[in-house]
């Protein structure tokens, strides 16, 4: 476990390649894509209203066409975003709580939705590209209030984001975060314990 990588690095360029050059090679990899991140939050704010955001920092934006966040194992779509106000990317059968109109790098909603927890343990974000949907985040976590920031590369071949990173906000625990090789990874904020999978 570590703190979360925050704010902008200042130093001078030897140093920096001196760095690099000390990484292993997975780091270097990563450090020559351009980065890009999600960062999602909800809680439950009373009885059936729950309160949902999602705000994106992407290296190119125009690739993407939406967002899906689902909470799981019910399947519930809590919120779409979408550059069209009909995605086609939505299945006959997903109708989600809330759809936002917009591109993802020009928006940041904040919502609140009909949706109560119950027995649902995990968080799930799919962000669409090319017409297809890429699995950035799969969150075992506490979904009745819950902060994570996922940051990946360039989406790869197959449904999941390849190597990225996850970073929790957690009560008293502070900033948790961890490399992946992919978007699963479980937050417990009573033990302070983050990890890799389910």
């Amino acid at each position: 476990m570590r703190v979360c990588r925050i704010g902008t690095l200042s130093a001078l360029v030897g140093i920096i390649v001196l760095f690099a050059a000390l990484l292993p090679a997975a780091a270097q990899d990563r450090a020559a894509v351009a980065q890009s991140s999600i960062t999602v939050a909800g809680r439950q704010v009373s009885a059936g209203a729950y309160v949902i955001s999602l705000e994106a920092q992407l290296s190119h934006p125009e690739t993407f066409d939406g967002a899906l966040i689902f909470a799981e194992p019910s399947h519930t779509l809590l919120l779409v975003v979408a550059a069209a106000d009909t995605p086609a990317f939505l299945a006959g059968n997903e109708e989600p709580l809330v759809s936002v109109q917009g591109r993802l790098s020009e928006s940041a909603p904040q919502v609140k939705v009909p949706y109560e927890v119950a027995g649902d343990t995990r968080i799930v974000v799919q962000l669409v590209t090319g017409g297809e949907r890429v699995t950035v985040s799969d969150a075992r976590i506490n979904v009745a209030a819950f902060q994570f920031t996922s940051t990946f590369g360039v989406p790869g071949p197959g449904p999941d984001m390849p190597i990225q990173n996850h970073c929790v906000t957690c009560g008293s625990c502070g900033k948790m975060s961890l490399d992946c090789e992919g978007p699963r990874f479980s937050a417990n904020c009573v033990t302070c314990e983050i990890k890799c999978g389910r």
